[in-house]
């Protein structure tokens, strides 16, 4: 074959070019899309068909042209919706079409709450000694049935090299046991010896106990907004009680609240470096995350996302900020050990001052102070007892893949295009001591030990971290005006404590933690259509049709008349919407993993014969 007729791709620095496709790899191509598509998801793995032959070489060739995708969380590969588009401007010889949906036309407004809720949270799991028990070290151990169990799982996944799936279940969840635990090096100061994990939860456990802490919970993001707070605790007794399996046992088992996130979503909440000169706020140290070219460019709007363990809420895991911005150790639940962190909370001026900003612009995304164009989040004292987030939680949820936050979003006002900043404060149990004194609370009541009780006290946590509405502020010299808060600047008062609250502010402090959560967005059951019934709703509804239309004052009414007038409205209707009846139906046969027949071959356009029509010469 001569190698000017064969497709070439020719990377720069840039932009990739494209040449044209010989007709024999583009018949190919299109073959291996149609097969694809016919697939469900859109997904075919390894071992892949012989008819149409598929190679992983060649996946990853069409890869290179957007046709298709490798997902790391199931290891299939997934044909891009646009195909026919990509193959039909690869027969012309011409690039591919940047496609970003993402970048929609902005839509700007009054800035408005969109949702607020507990967005992580960690629980300590404590044994309490027997009655009558002089010394306790020897009582704080898991039972020995348990401690067998996790062994011989752990010996099995250290073998296979991978996580195994155990018998017990949070949330009707499988919970799965990982090959290794969790040194010092990785917690802060804490070895964990065995972690259950599935997409709503990790446990991890200790052999024996700690100051009495045998195990630590740490409810994921998903669990939290799609169960609710207090039932995820009861979710947590439910598998504890299972893995206990002695009811005496399991009565020693009591929970302590180790560290609890709240968070506010707000449209139209400008994500800028302007407003930090006008913080007052107890921080030291700020960080500001600029986003790289490849975060900026990500779109969630070409694939069916599936969302798994891995891609969601893993910084979580790593600290307490998204990744790639403070790079701290993960968050020690027992607060006994202070992690070194080169971001920790210290009241050191001089070295402050010696920070020289970053000025220039990196395309893999850059740390700086004060500088910016582009954020993706800003984040407060990140080792501290208490510290504080903020950061674009659209650019968040397509980079860790949360599609179930846009429901939330959307159940809440929120619409593509509206720019959405997450307002994040999160407290350790050392600053919880503190705010029982702050609110009056009798000092060592410590209602923060008890996880029912401090949820009951999400109004109070909130204010002491963002300050109370000018409303509730009757006595401003006396009342705790906030961790931080975003003021205006008056030029006559030096002291920036004074300053009057933004009002920008004031709608994040009139979040209504204090009345109570928002009722979680569960997931619709699945429903098993019966053709039965659904003939039957038809029926009905073309008797209401036929009602309100007035036909049977005519004539009397028919089924087969009302299905004409029907089938003449909707395709005007279809028409004017762009909707084709056919695709909807192959989309909806993909969704409930029905088989889908092959779409109609492609056909290679025709190049014109002969050479090109000279230019005229003579025209200037």
């Amino acid at each position: 074959m001569d190698k000017a007729k064969r497709a070439t791709v020719r990377k720069t620095g840039q932009t990739r070019q494209v040449g044209p496709f010989t007709r024999q790899r583009w018949e190919h191509w299109s073959e291996v899309a149609r097969y694809m598509d016919a697939q469900p998801d859109r997904c075919v793995a390894a071992p892949f068909p012989d008819d149409p032959p598929i190679t992983y070489k060649l996946l990853s060739n069409m890869a290179r042209f957007s046709l298709v995708r490798h997902r790391n969380s199931d290891c299939r590969w997934q044909l891009s919706p646009r195909w026919e588009n990509i193959l039909a401007r690869l027969a012309q010889g011409l690039p591919i079409e940047a496609h970003d949906k993402t970048q929609v036309e902005a839509i700007e407004g009054t800035p408005f709450v969109v949702d607020f809720g507990v967005d992580t949270m960690y629980v300590n799991v404590l044994l309490t000694p027997q009655d009558g028990a002089e010394d306790d070290k020897h009582d704080q151990s898991l039972p020995l049935p348990l401690l067998y169990a996790l062994t011989t799982l752990k010996g099995r996944a250290q073998v296979e090299y991978k996580s195994v799936e155990t018998p017990w279940l949070f949330g009707g969840k499988a919970l799965s046991l990982l090959p290794n635990g969790k040194g010092t090096g990785q917690t802060g100061g804490v070895s964990w010896g065995y972690i259950l994990r599935n997409d709503l939860v990790e446990i991890r456990l200790r052999k024996k106990g700690l100051s009495g802490i045998v195990a630590a919970v740490h409810f994921l993001a998903e669990c939290l907004w799609l169960n609710g707070p207090k039932p995820s605790l009861e979710l947590m007794t439910k598998t504890f009680r299972m893995l206990w399996s002695d009811p005496d046992a399991f009565q020693r088992v009591r929970y302590q609240m180790s560290q609890l996130h709240l968070c506010a979503d707000i449209a139209h909440f400008p994500l800028t470096d302007a407003y930090l000169p006008n913080l007052v706020t107890r921080s030291i140290k700020r960080t500001v995350h600029l986003p790289s070219d490849a975060d900026l460019a990500l779109d969630d709007s070409s694939y069916d996302a599936q969302t798994t363990l891995s891609d969601d809420d893993e910084w979580l895991y790593a600290g307490m900020a998204p990744p790639g911005w403070d790079d701290v150790a993960d968050t020690d639940p027992y607060d006994q050990v202070e992690p070194s962190d080169e971001f920790a909370d210290e009241d050191d001026a001089e070295a402050a001052e010696d920070e020289e900003p970053l000025a220039a612009w990196h395309p893999e995304g850059a740390k700086v102070h004060w500088h910016g164009k582009a954020m993706e989040g800003i984040g407060f004292s990140p080792a501290g007892d208490i510290s504080a987030a903020w950061y674009d939680k659209i650019l968040e949820e397509r980079k860790v893949k949360k599609p179930w936050m846009r429901e939330i979003h959307k159940a809440g006002g929120w619409e593509p295009g509206m720019l959405l900043t997450r307002i994040e404060m999160r407290y350790r149990r050392r600053i919880m001591n503190e705010l029982e004194v702050a609110y009056g609370t009798e000092k060592g009541a410590r209602w923060y030990d008890d996880p029912y009780v401090a949820l009951d006290h999400l109004g109070e946590m909130w204010a002491f971290g963002v300050g109370f509405p000018p409303e509730y502020d009757l006595l401003p010299d006396v009342t705790h005006r906030g961790w931080m808060r975003l003021a205006m600047p008056d030029p006559n008062d030096p002291n920036c404590t004074r300053w009057p609250t933004d009002p920008l502010w004031e709608v994040v402090q009139r979040v209504p933690f204090a009345q109570q959560l928002p009722k979680p967005l569960r997931r619709a059951k699945k429903v098993n259509p019966d053709l039965d019934k659904i003939d039957a709703e038809i029926r009905g509804l073309l008797v209401s049709r036929a009602m309100l239309r007035g036909s049977y004052l005519k004539a009397p009414a028919e089924i087969s008349r009302e299905l004409e007038a029907f089938d003449e409205r909707i395709a005007d209707w279809d028409a004017d919407r762009g909707r084709n009846f056919a695709e909807d139906v192959r989309e909806r046969a993909r969704m409930a993993g029905k088989k889908l027949p092959y779409k109609a071959p492609l056909t290679f356009p025709k190049r014109p014969r002969g050479r090109p029509a000279k230019r005229d010469m003579s025209a200037s």
